[in-house]
């Protein structure tokens, strides 16, 4: 939206999340006085357009706008006061030369992309305030070799860490609970992640490039990241004995496999995207009490499936849940009410209600 003539802004509060660009090109933003290179209003740092190599912001300031950095291409180190508390999206994206910054320990809201493509940058310290780690964070910080995680960080979100090409080390703890899609992809040296026990939820392809994993031996012809069941590597499997715990199946975890029914599934909460993929011995299906979510085309090519069952206990589908009918060969899909309008299907089954 064009709103170069804005001229006015209210906030109502200075701990707030700015997105990149939230006010960019607004007249309100150029009239805004330049200190010493920062561009401040109240307590939240707008913009920095200086060239040093070394900054410190002032202290009492609570919150960096996203895009506050960008693309700083002198900027080499910064010092952050200890009353920050939140850090806007791509706010030091691209900064090349940044290999050094402090965050401090009351930031605990960061938004996307913070740090992405900091070339220089090869060791990073977590505040323990922090809950959750965006998307994009450390994307294609290609130097970064070490990560300390905060004690009570619970989410790793999608692509936080994809292409860090050098990160050999992470803490995870038994806290954590989600690591995103790709939230690893391409780490190529990453051989320790610390303690994934209490990992309930992984997203497609997160750790799978990494040494570790590699590492990871097998438990009844899968493998496992925490509670996650990643994939069966035994292909022939018709019988399948569920590692003690788990608590999802992964995207794709049974591609092609011969197994013939889920009643091995129970104690499952989250079946993944296209989990089942091409398992041409299912031809009747009945999704175990219990399970709680179902990710996209659960059992895509499924080319001798007929019937499926979908228990009371599921609280949120995929909308191609069941994909977008023009493959399959279903012929009765039984859907409890209350996830009537969470999904569209546009095949030739029959969908009853119950």
């Amino acid at each position: 939206m064009d709103c170069k003539n804005l001229k006015e802004v209210v906030l109502n509060r200075e701990d707030i999340l700015l997105g990149a660009g939230a006010f960019i090109n607004t007249l309100w933003l150029s009239k805004l006085p330049t200190d010493d290179g920062y561009k401040y209003f109240s307590n939240i740092l707008m913009k920095y357009e200086g060239n040093e190599k070394k900054v410190t912001v002032k202290n009492g300031i609570k919150s960096i706008a996203g895009g506050a950095f960008f693309d700083s291409p002198t900027l080499e180190e910064v010092v952050l006061p200890e009353s920050l508390t939140v850090i806007g999206g791509s706010a030091f994206s691209c900064c090349q030369k940044l290999s050094y910054i402090d965050i401090p320990d009351n930031v605990e809201l960061m938004g996307n992309k913070v740090f992405e493509a900091c070339d220089s940058l090869e060791r990073i310290v977590l505040p323990d305030r922090l809950r959750s780690l965006p998307q994009y964070s450390f994307h294609q910080c290609k130097n970064l070799k070490e990560v300390i995680l905060g004690s009570d960080l619970k989410d790793i979100l999608d692509n936080s860490f994809a292409e860090c090409e050098n990160l050999k080390s992470i803490n995870l703890n038994d806290k954590t609970r989600y690591i995103g899609d790709g939230a690893f992809e391409g780490c190529k040296k990453l051989t320790d992640i610390g303690d994934s026990s209490g990992v309930s939820v992984v997203g497609y392809n997160a750790l799978d490039d990494t040494p570790w994993y590699s590492s990871q031996e097998e438990v009844g012809g899968c493998k496992y990241v925490g509670n996650v069941l990643i994939e069966c590597l035994d292909k022939k499997k018709t019988d399948i004995q569920l590692k003690e715990g788990t608590t999802m199946i992964g995207d794709l975890a049974f591609e092609g496999t011969k197994i013939y029914s889920l009643d091995f599934a129970k104690g499952i909460k989250i079946i993944g995207d296209r989990a089942f993929e091409n398992c041409s011995n299912l031809s009747f299906v009945v999704i175990p009490d219990g399970v709680e979510y179902l990710g996209y085309d659960v059992f895509s090519s499924c080319k001798n499936l007929r019937e499926i069952y979908v228990p009371e206990s599921i609280e949120r589908v995929q909308v191609e849940v069941f994909g977008n009918g023009i493959f399959d060969n279903y012929k009765n899909i039984a859907v409890p009410n209350h996830l009537s309008g969470m999904f569209i299907y546009n095949g030739k089954a029959r969908i009853k209600y119950y």
